[in-house]
Order: structure tokens, then sequence, then C-alpha cells
């Protein structure tokens, strides 16, 4: 026999109203027993069950599990606010902690790219909730994308705490698998002439993690870059010189932590294509043109 320790989260839990928030619970089975008899054994409605998270990584109905395994059982959505917006939950990459997140949603049904965005600093005060991580999403899902915003470890409800970014990467990990399990993923290579259909966005500290996530990693699904006010201690860094995917840099004309001219150097030195929009009169944190930033990203992600 073997004992693994499952997760349900959002709708699901309404089948074990016993189990806290959060809260694991051992289940015995037989060695070699798949996902799909663990499902069975819960008895567990299969329709109910999109996604199914094995130590961290995203696993099919036929997959194995072994002794400890630890099994986050997840529903299609959890939690609908209203017809464009989606309060959804998630663990992070590697079976840490759990992550809330907002998915915006275009019109329509079927398939779309998305993007993944990634927040300020958390110990600065940033979060999902900030005006320009909402304005990007919003705008990404009037022009027809998907747009997930998220709570690295240890902000708002999100568990854990904060790693120094090296965490917050298995975060943004944890994000890209949730949207690659989920209904809207269309095949890999099925967006702009054989990219990846996802796009990894992330403001200052969240352009720091995100940027390094996608080109540290080599993750294919990941077809387009954007770094909105990528501080400058980072230019020096190779870590995306030869990245060869479409990159876009935004930053305020008068940004003291990513200066104009020096990220004008820093963008010229790495491969291209690369887009850089420096947005007159204002700082690092665009107030008041914060709809300026969502612009520059939509368009730069719709371009044919």
């Amino acid at each position: 026999m073997i004992t693994v320790h499952v997760k349900l989260f959002a709708t699901l839990r309404r089948h074990y109203p016993n189990l806290g928030i959060g809260e694991a619970t051992p289940v015995e089975l037989p060695d070699g027993a798949t996902i799909g008899q663990l499902i069975e054994h819960l008895r567990l409605p299969a329709n109910e069950v999109k996604v199914v998270f094995v130590n961290g990584i995203v696993r099919e109905g036929e997959y194995a599990l072994s002794d400890g395994d630890e099994v986050g059982i997840f529903p299609a959505v959890g939690g609908v606010v209203s017809p464009g917006i989606q309060h959804v939950t998630f663990p992070t990459a590697g079976g840490g902690p759990l992550l809330e997140g907002v998915l915006h949603l275009p019109d329509g049904s079927g398939s779309f790219p998305a993007a993944v965005v990634c927040h300020p600093h958390p110990l600065m005060g940033g979060t999902m909730d900030n005006a320009v991580v909402v304005a990007v999403c919003s705008g990404l899902a009037a022009r027809g994308w998907a747009a997930l915003r998220f709570n690295f470890r240890g902000a708002g409800r999100s568990a854990g705490s904060f790693d120094e970014g090296r965490g917050e990467m298995d975060d943004v990990a944890g994000a890209v698998d949730f949207l690659c399990a989920s209904p809207l993923s269309p095949p890999l290579g099925g967006m702009k002439g054989g990219t990846g259909w996802l796009a990894v966005a992330g403001y200052s500290f969240g352009a720091e993690v995100g940027l390094r996530y996608a080109a540290k990693r080599n993750v294919p699904r990941v077809g387009w870059l954007v770094g909105i006010s990528l501080v400058q201690e980072h230019y020096t860094d190779p870590f995306l010189d030869a990245d060869p995917r479409p990159k876009l840099f935004i930053a305020g004309e008068h940004d003291p932590w990513a200066p104009a001219d020096a990220l004008r150097e820093y963008v010229a030195r790495l491969s291209p294509p690369t887009t850089l929009h420096v947005i007159p009169h204002t700082d690092h944190f665009f107030a008041g043109r914060e709809a300026e930033v969502a612009t520059s990203v939509a368009d730069f992600l719709t371009a044919p």
C-alpha cells in the first residue's frame, strides 16, 4: 500500500466539508494506483475534476502515484465572480505554497492566448491589485487575451513567505502551469507562426522575476516577454542577452530606478526583436498613466 496526501480546492471541497482550507488528508491506495483510481476512491465526480497536480506538476489520469506524493485536485475554475473575472487558486511549482489569483477573460469561448502578469515587490506593498497590473490585465482581456494576475508567496492571501526572488520564480511557473492546464490553452505552437501561446509580463520586481523565469528555465510555451520598469541593477546581467523571443520594455521618462538612457543601452544590447516604450512625463509608478502602459502591452502582444 502507498499513502498520498490529498488537497481539494474550490468547489471540490464540498465533497469533504470537514477538511479545512488547504488541509491535506492522507489516503491509502494499492501500489501502482493511478490518479484516475484516486479520484474514483475519493468518489469525486469525474466531470468536476479538471486539473491534478502531483508534487507541483500537472499529471494526467493514468499517472501512477508513489508513496508520499502530494496531490492537489482542482475543478475547472475556482469561483466565478463575474462573466469576465474569475478568482482562482493554484499551487506554486514544485509542491510549494498555494497562491491566489484573478483571471481576466475576454468575451467569447474557446481557447485564447494568455499572459501571466507579475506584481511589484511584496515587501514594498506590491500585490496583484496594483493599479498597473490590473490595467494591463483588463486591457489584454479587452483585446482578446486571457490574463492572470496573482499574489506571490506571502502576499495577500497567498501562502508562504517572501523568498527574495528565488521561490517567486516557482510561483510564476505555477501560474504558467495553471494556464496550460486550463480549457483556455490552445495547442502548443498554435499562435504567431509557431511560437508559444503565452506571454510573461512583470512590473518592477515582477519584471525581474518573470523575465528570469522565462529565460533561465527555457520555457518554450512562453512566446513573448514584457518588462515594465525593470530596474537598472539587472541591466549588467546577461540572462536575456541571447533570448530570441519578442521583448517589450516600458519605463517612465523620469524613473530613477529604470533610467531611460540606461534602459535604451540595455535594450540595444539584447537579441532582436525588441521594443522600447518610454512614457513621457511620468516615473516608476505611472500614476494616472496606467492606461498608457496597458495599451502599450496590448499593442505589442496583438501586433500582426
